[in-house]
């Protein structure tokens, strides 16, 4: 706040020391008019305390302006001095009207102030005639005379019909000395509107502006007081003599204000050539205004006021034209002159600086002309191009190619134009260049052939590598999706003329994922660059290899004979993956499953072939990858199925044909829980359209398992409630629920726990999302921030399937998961002396090592159950331990249990 108040007042300081005069001005006026609308409103010395009051004004802005005037020269020195002569009649009138006043303690009539009154007029319109302007041209000059007169004569209309024509018009009106002097006041006040339209009408630009602006508001407060002074009687309307003094009072202050705004900031005037900053709507006001004028006086029936009216109008109607006929004749010959100029200048400029060139030949195709362009296309330079022969700058096909459009152009009626691509030599290069071939001999200003060269030579370049880039994958330069089916549609074309069979083989690598994610995605490149190589060993001269995805391969085999063939060069490209892959120091042994589809006699299409082929493949990897398949019709209608499957899920929600149990997780040797795991089922097994497995295959990574998960969440959270509520002791318990990849791209996943969380009244450490690894593996950046923003407000992580085919360590690089829950698939293949129990010991001691949980998935057998607490987990989950339970049977299992642990 000081920092604002000094501020504030260092500002005052400097209007203070730049205006101080004007300053005192103002504080006078308002003396003044506190006085004549307070304790002096009405009394006698009101008009006294008006005239004396003007007089310090007026003779302040005297003092400054002479001052002026003494650093100023010609024509500026003397428009000073008349302005400053006018300013000290207005003050001597003044002087001696108070004087008179004060002695007849009365309004005085006529006499010698009148004179100095009357004096001010004619003064104050020549300084500001003498104002130093320059015109552009006559025609400027002419403009801004018409302008002025406009602005006269408008205003002059209003002048006449209130102060002149009452005047003129009275009968008994006094005559001799009185009668002229009446008359002279409004004549002067058209002197004054004279120089308004001479101020307003040529401002200047810079600071002297404001002195300008300043000094035509002063001439417009006198006008507009004289004209309330003439047309209100004061007995009448009491309240027109003060606003009248009103006016002329701040006539006064403006008056000072410009005098002492010339003064401080530098010359009066800046001379300027064109009048772009004038107050140019000005005579369009005046021109308004009296036609208006003239309106109203045909409303209100006053016809002899009307008629003068009407001449005035006449004027002014005659200036306006004369001013628009200058104004479009100037337009017309600027826009000329521009258009010459700008064609002149922008022909030239384009030829330069074209991207074409141009080259003028003669019929003996000697080159008469070439464009600075041309000269830079063809390496040359100055005139080294002309007098050169054509032909000896191209290839010879091109220079026969160009003689031969020009004997076409020669014999061809009607047309004279024609397009050839030439390539040019130079001596950087070969130059490949699209060229337009005009024949203008005919044509006596150009007499020649004009040839328009482009070089196209980098474009050309850029269209074939985009051509390639198109169909090519970048990192193999294998053919892309659109060039294989294209390569396939042409050998489906082929069938039976010469070629019998056609198959598509579709291939992918089985631990691709794993290895971009654990190894890094350069590691990821390397090996796809290493399965192209091998690959193109392995595949025959005439088969097409092409990349159709980030871990997919396809081939296009041909055979002729027997169909029997494919299987063995199936296998073939199968070894390809027999030896291992060596990443940087790494030596790693990679799969891959494949599926291949073979043409048949109704395959309609590439697309239907491909398709079958990723069919196959999708079988394969369901097999649990490492082999290949061929493509039979049922695996197609398997796919309808598994489609129809989901197009029936919302229908079976809507229904109600689904039911949600609650399968308890519990201790491996003491059978005691510690979490709850929704399972769904069929409302009635007996009549269900298809098992429940076909239906979590269904959904899975399918945006369809999004509405399931909702309703699932909506279910276990009830169902979770009432056992918090009728089961004591189960307050310990956790709900261990299993989200998709679709939920941990969804925005309102945490504004959905947090709900959850709410309705159950449940701590957030009692509640275990899981999610499995191949679902993080699709948007790892948004799952992961998911999953954090899971993590931070106290909700427990579970990473589930761990062990399966998907599974690597990439996901356990951030301390998210409290629990690995092993794969089902990995569980239901323990033996006493599998690999599978060494698996399963490995990831138990990774979990202590990492501090989380391990929880054993799908312990359905005793055995399994066994093994698994011979290994050392402790916690699983399955139908050996506690099968899927509704409520009603599961609060009486878990008190059971609850009981039996105290």
């Amino acid at each position: 706040m000081q920092g604002i108040e000094a501020s504030q007042g260092r500002g005052q300081a400097s209007l203070w020391r730049l205006f101080p005069w004007s300053l005192i001005g103002l504080g006078l006026s308002l003396v003044w008019l506190v006085l004549v609308i307070g304790p002096l409103h009405g009394h006698a010395l009101e008009p006294l305390l008006s005239s004396l009051g003007r007089i310090p004004l007026l003779l302040m802005a005297t003092a400054l302006a002479m001052r002026r005037s003494l650093a100023s020269t010609g024509r500026t020195r003397w428009s000073l001095v008349l302005i400053s002569l006018a300013l000290l009649a207005i003050a001597a009138g003044e002087a001696l009207w108070a004087a008179e006043y004060l002695r007849v303690q009365a309004r005085p009539g006529l006499g010698a102030w009148d004179a100095f009154y009357l004096g001010y007029f004619p003064l104050l319109l020549g300084g500001l005639l003498l104002l130093p302007r320059t015109f552009s041209s006559r025609s400027d000059l002419a403009k801004f005379l018409l302008d002025a007169a406009i602005v006269v004569v408008g205003g002059g209309m209003f002048i006449w019909h209130y102060g002149l024509a009452p005047m003129m018009s009275e009968t008994g009106a006094p005559t001799g000395l009185a009668h002229l002097i009446d008359i002279a006041y409004p004549i002067g006040d058209l002197l004054t509107l004279v120089g308004l339209a001479t101020v307003l009408l040529r401002l200047p630009e810079g600071e002297a502006r404001r002195s300008y602006l300043l000094l035509g508001l002063a001439l417009v407060a006198s006008l507009v007081g004289d004209l309330i002074w003439v047309l209100f009687d004061p007995q009448q309307a009491p309240w027109s003599d003060l606003v009248a003094r009103g006016c002329w009072f701040g006539q006064s202050l403006l008056f000072l204000a410009a005098a002492e705004s010339t003064l401080r900031r530098g010359t009066p005037v800046r001379a300027r050539a064109l009048p772009k900053a004038s107050l140019g709507v000005l005579p369009y006001v005046a021109l308004v205004a009296g036609y208006g004028l003239v309106a109203w006086s045909a409303a209100t029936d006053r016809f002899v006021s009307l008629r003068q009216l009407l001449v005035w109008a006449s004027v002014m109607t005659v200036a306006v034209v004369l001013r628009q006929a200058i104004a479009s004749r100037e337009n017309a010959l600027l826009l000329r002159d521009r258009a010459r100029i700008a064609g002149e200048s922008r022909l030239s400029k384009l030829i330069e600086n074209a991207a074409d060139g141009i080259l003028v030949l003669a019929s003996d195709q000697q080159i008469l002309y070439a464009s600075p362009p041309a000269q830079r296309m063809l390496a040359t330079a100055g005139t080294g191009l002309v007098g050169r022969s054509m032909r000896s700058l191209l290839v010879a096909d091109d220079a026969e190619a160009l003689s031969l459009k020009l004997v076409q152009l020669d014999r061809a009626s009607g047309s004279r134009m024609g397009k050839l691509m030439l390539r040019l030599q130079t001596p950087t290069g070969i130059v490949l260049a699209e060229t337009t071939v005009t024949d203008q001999r005919a044509d006596p200003d150009l007499a020649g052939i004009v040839l328009n060269i482009r070089d196209v030579t980098a474009h050309q370049a850029l269209e074939d590598q985009l051509r390639h880039d198109a169909l090519h994958e970048p990192l193999t330069q294998l053919p892309g999706r659109e060039l294989f089916l294209d390569r396939v549609t042409r050998g489906l074309a082929m069938m039976g003329n010469g070629v019998d069979h056609l198959a598509v083989a579709v291939l992918e690598i089985d631990q691709f994922r794993l290895i971009n994610d654990s190894l890094g995605h350069e590691s990821g490149d390397q090996l796809l660059v290493m399965c192209s190589d091998r690959l193109k060993r392995q595949k025959r001269e005439s088969d097409t290899l092409a990349r159709l995805n980030d871990t997919g391969f396809a081939v296009l085999l041909e055979a002729q004979g027997d169909a029997g063939q494919f299987a063995p060069r199936v296998e073939r490209l199968m070894s390809a993956f027999a030896t291992p892959f060596v990443l940087g120091p790494n030596s790693l042994r990679v799969s891959c499953s494949l599926g291949f589809a073979v043409a048949r006699a109704d395959t309609s299409s590439a697309a239907e072939l491909l398709r079958n082929a990723d069919t196959a493949l999708n079988t394969a990897r369901a097999d649990g990858g490492g082999g290949y398949r061929l493509f039979a019709p049922e695996q197609h209608t398997q796919v309808m199925e598994r489609l129809s499957l989901q197009a029936f899920i919302p229908e079976a929600i809507e229904q109600g044909k689904f039911v949600l149990h609650l399968q308890p997780v519990v201790g491996l040797v003491d059978g005691y829980p510690i979490a709850l795991r929704p399972r769904v089922n069929w409302r009635e097994p007996e009549s269900a359209p298809f098992p429940m497995e076909r239906l979590r295959d269904a959904v899975r990574q399918h945006e369809i398992g999004m509405q399931l998960g909702e309703w699932i969440l909506d279910h276990a959270q009830r169902e979770f409630a009432n056992v918090i509520r009728y089961q004591s002791g189960s307050g310990h318990l956790s709900l261990l629920i299993a989200i998709s990849g679709q939920h941990l791209r969804h925005p309102g996943l945490l504004d959905r726990v947090q709900q959850l969380l709410q309705r159950l009244g449940l701590a957030a450490v009692n509640l275990h999302l899981s999610i499995t690894e191949d679902s993080l593996a699709e948007s790892p950046d948004l799952a992961l921030t998911a999953l954090r923003r899971l993590r931070s407000i106290g909700v427990r992580l579970a990473l589930a399937e761990f062990g399966g085919r998907a599974s690597s360590l990439a996901s356990l690089h951030e301390n998210l998961f409290d629990t690995l829950v092993l794969s089902s698939q990995l569980v239901r293949a323990l033996s006493p002396s599998s690999r599978a129990s060494a698996l399963v010991r490995g990831v138990i001691a990774l979990g202590e090592g990492l501090g989380t949980r391990v929880i054993a998935a799908g312990v359905d057998v005793e055995l399994h159950r066994d093994l698994l607490a011979e290994l050392g987990c402790l916690y699983g989950m399955g139908d050996a331990l506690a099968p899927p339970m509704p409520v009603e049977h599961l609060l009486p299992w878990l008190g059971g249990r609850l009981a039996a642990a105290l």
